[in-house]
């Protein structure tokens, strides 16, 4: 009987014991004040840490004057009973959470096969699952089918976050306020899961208007992670590069918010959030790998450039960050991004307050060559990055239109702020006894103009002239040409004047001849000669010649030729109204003309008589 009674008081303590494991944790949240943690139950035991007003604890063990409790971050300690009170929902202003804290979020999804115009946005609750010390991490599934991470994956996640990002950018970006809501200063974080394509990584940055039910919809708000992935890969991915990436990115967007109504332009925004993940990862703070993946991403040069209206190219946009911060410097670059004035136009204010000598527009056309050339080593840095020195991703993506012979006839397009390469590939073949002429013509609007650069590149520097389009107006720009150059290779990047938000694509032509630098062929009008821009009769008059006027030679084509008069009017004009000079450099004309004797040389032109307007031949 006695065994009996033994047994059964047995199993009652069993049984109450594993009654005892499930039951809820007790949540107690510390008074108005910060509250020491201790290692002991008496203020001669070390601080571990201090705990912040209103935060949310579990009680591990209750005493008279100390209880033990731990943190939501693992944390364990004693801290005294008179500041730590009972938890009360009812009674909580907007600040501290604990796990298990249900919230309303605006979710942000991607492309799925079923989706029918994606992105899309879904107001879900989320399940607060981790809090670190810099964090509150929610999890949300778009359905049963959704895998979400596990506990462990999620607090590494969190401590990634506080050891690699937190701190790192707020330094960076010299903000001592850090964002909050209603004086939390832990950064809401959703993971979200089965909203994106699978397989893919992807974020979002979103202000309050994301968390419906929170008050203050203009203040800070949340940055989303969308995973979707498969079970066994959770662990893995959620630390994985790209995912801490996105996570560096999104965080960059937030603070940019943070600091106030600044340059918010759509490719500042972009480029501030870009450099953020990348300069953090400068130092493998980040990746495995640091610069060898710093440029993770691919873009089109011709595309989506800087600012395109609707979707500005990342990376393109961190190289311009990036520009300014070697060539100005980092106190430039923050002042770039919070600046009040929109764009470019702060880049020309604060140029101006350095007194550097050169605007927003100057400082662009030296950033377009860096771009492809990157040679930090030659002119003091101006023409490449120090961060991007072995770049492969510039090597493979600005890519140019090879010049296998000249003359050459491009028609070529442009987004704004987009630039495009022609690179001959005989350099050699070209020099001081030589001249190379470029003619643009712009068929977009008339409000549109280009700039047209023409960069040497010889063993110990660079030499770039640089043309306006709208300076020429048809007539060839003539650059002059070094001897014995490395590389010579020409950047067109069309432009609005005076606009510091572009939106106009621009189409042109671009032609390219080579001529002698001096001729002994010189020759004579025997008419008004109209000069144009190429050898073809069409709208493309550059000027006329009146008659008896003496020409040089540059080369000719068939019934046309490329000359020069006195002035430096370079163009084309009709060989039929042309008659060479003899050996003396005389001529002779039967009419209004009063000099020497007859020249004795002519073009075997043709006997077309093609008009060209008013007091003009062809």
């Amino acid at each position: 009987m006695i065994a009996r009674l033994l047994l059964a008081l047995f199993l009652l303590i069993l049984t109450s014991a594993a009654q005892a494991q499930e039951v809820e944790p007790v949540w107690l949240e510390v008074a108005d004040v910060a509250l020491r943690l201790r290692e002991g139950p008496s203020t001669d035991d070390d601080i571990i840490t201090q705990l912040t007003p209103r935060e949310a604890v579990v009680l591990l063990e209750r005493g008279e004057a100390w209880s033990q409790v731990r943190r939501q971050d693992g944390t364990a300690g004693w801290a005294h009973n008179d500041y730590l009170l009972p938890w009360d929902e009812r009674n909580r202003p907007d600040t501290w959470r604990r796990v298990g804290d249900r919230r309303l979020f605006r979710v942000f999804g991607g492309s799925r096969c079923n989706d029918p115009i994606p992105p899309y946005t879904v107001d879900r609750y989320a399940d607060l699952r981790v809090v670190s010390e810099h964090s509150y991490i929610y999890t949300v599934g778009r359905d049963s089918s959704a895998v979400l991470p596990s506990e462990r994956a999620l607090q590494e996640y969190g401590q990634a976050f506080d050891e690699r990002i937190y701190h790192q950018a707020l330094d960076l970006w010299r903000i001592e306020d850090p964002p909050h809501i209603e004086g939390d200063e832990r950064v809401v974080i959703l993971i979200a899961a089965g909203f994106g394509t699978p397989g893919a990584s992807s974020g979002w940055y979103v202000g309050r208007s994301g968390m419906p039910h929170e008050a203050n919809p203009s203040g800070t708000g949340y940055l989303g992670i969308e995973q979707t992935i498969w079970e066994e890969r959770w662990a893995d991915v959620v630390l994985e590069s790209r995912s801490l990436q996105v996570l560096a990115h999104e965080f960059g967007h937030l603070l940019h918010h943070h600091v106030g109504q600044g340059n918010h332009m759509s490719w500042v925004n972009e480029g501030f959030a870009e450099f953020t993940e990348k300069y953090l990862d400068r130092d493998l703070t980040l990746l495995d790998r640091g610069l060898s993946r710093m440029e993770q991403g691919a873009h089109d040069p011709g595309t989506n450039q800087l600012n395109h209206p609707s979707t500005p190219s990342y990376i393109n946009s961190m190289y311009f960050m990036t520009y300014i911060y070697e060539q100005l410097g980092m106190d430039t670059l923050r002042s770039f991004v919070n600046h009040p004035q929109q764009g470019l136009a702060a880049l020309d204010t604060l140029l101006d307050e350095r007194g550097d000598g050169r605007d927003a527009d100057d400082f662009f056309t030296d950033w377009v060559i860096a771009n492809y050339l990157n040679e930090a080593q030659l002119e003091g840095g101006r023409y490449g990055y120090q961060l991007f020195r072995h770049s492969t991703l510039l090597q493979q993506t600005l890519r140019s239109t090879p010049l296998q012979q000249l003359p050459a006839r491009i028609s070529g397009h442009a987004e704004p702020y987009s630039s495009k390469y022609y690179e001959l590939s005989d350099p050699q073949g070209l020099g001081p006894d030589r001249r190379l002429l470029l003619g643009f013509q712009l068929s977009g609007p008339v409000t549109q103009d280009a700039w047209l650069q023409v960069v040497q590149v010889l063993p110990e520097r660079v030499d770039v002239q640089r043309f306006r389009a709208s300076d020429y107006r048809r007539r060839p720009a003539v650059p002059t040409l070094l001897e014995q150059p490395e590389r010579i290779f020409i950047a067109v990047s069309p432009f609005t004047p005076g606009a510091r938000q572009r939106t106009q694509s621009a189409y042109y032509s671009l032609n390219l001849d080579e001529v002698p630098l001096s001729t002994d062929t010189r020759a004579w009008t025997t008419a008004n000669l109209m000069v144009r821009s190429a050898p073809q009769i069409a709208d493309n008059s550059l000027g006329v010649l009146r008659l008896c006027s003496i020409v040089q030679v540059l080369k000719s084509e068939g019934d046309w030729s490329l000359i020069e008069d006195e002035g430096g009017l370079i163009g084309w004009s009709y060989n039929r109204h042309l008659t060479i000079l003899d050996d003396q450099g005389s001529f002779s004309f039967e009419g209004s003309c009063d000099t020497g004797t007859r020249g004795t040389g002519t073009f075997a032109g043709s006997s077309i008589n093609a008009g060209g307007g008013a007091g003009g031949s062809a």
